[in-house]
């Protein structure tokens, strides 16, 4: 790939400990629940957050996975963080 040289490219040299391919969060949208897989992270966090920042719902511990009910959460867009000792990866999720 060409890049300007306005423009510097940027690798990723290290692999990262959370995989990313692994976390999976489903169903999305979803309505009362949402079911994240940490895939090969032990001992994550796993939180609900809102689009203001506002931790809605976390769950601590999480080795392979865990569910959290949305069905108190009002509807809107949401990004659900995996945390472990080795870094974080997020994903978006709609609840209807």
């Amino acid at each position: 790939v060409a890049i300007g040289s306005d423009y510097t490219a940027i690798t990723n040299t290290s692999a990262a400990a959370v995989n990313v391919e692994a976390v999976t969060v489903y169903p999305n949208p979803a309505t009362d629940v949402v079911n994240v897989n940490v895939g090969t992270a032990t001992n994550a966090t796993v939180e609900l957050t809102d689009v203001t920042g506002k931790v809605v719902a976390s769950v601590s511990g999480v080795s392979g996975s865990t569910a959290i009910n949305t069905a108190a959460v009002p509807a809107g867009l949401y990004v659900v963080s995996v945390t472990s000792a080795n870094g974080v990866t997020t994903s978006k999720v709609v609840v209807k």
